[in-house]
């Protein structure tokens, strides 16, 4: 049973940790140790953040900095900004 979707930019520690925005726990009520499901939808490696390509690219990252909420039956967004760092969230 699905509660809530979201989409957003997000980074992955390096032991797998998805750190989410402390708006956006507030607004779908989660709790530390709450099970949330992810699906990944692109990556970057850090290497590639530290070109020229990926600083503009991080740029773009930290400025659209945050996430939707997708409702039952929407599409997930297309957003070139967001595609490179994506991950849906139930």
């Amino acid at each position: 049973r699905v509660l809530k979707q979201g989409y957003l930019v997000a980074r992955v520690g390096t032991k797998g940790l998805i750190f989410l925005p402390a708006d956006l726990k507030r607004d779908f009520g989660l709790h530390e140790k709450d099970i949330i499901e992810v699906l990944l939808l692109g990556y970057h490696k850090f290497d590639e953040l530290v070109s020229e390509k990926g600083k503009k690219l991080l740029s773009k990252v930290q400025a659209s900095g945050k996430w939707i909420e997708v409702k039952q039956g929407e599409l997930i967004p297309e957003d070139k900004i967001m595609r490179h760092f994506t991950y849906v969230f139930v």
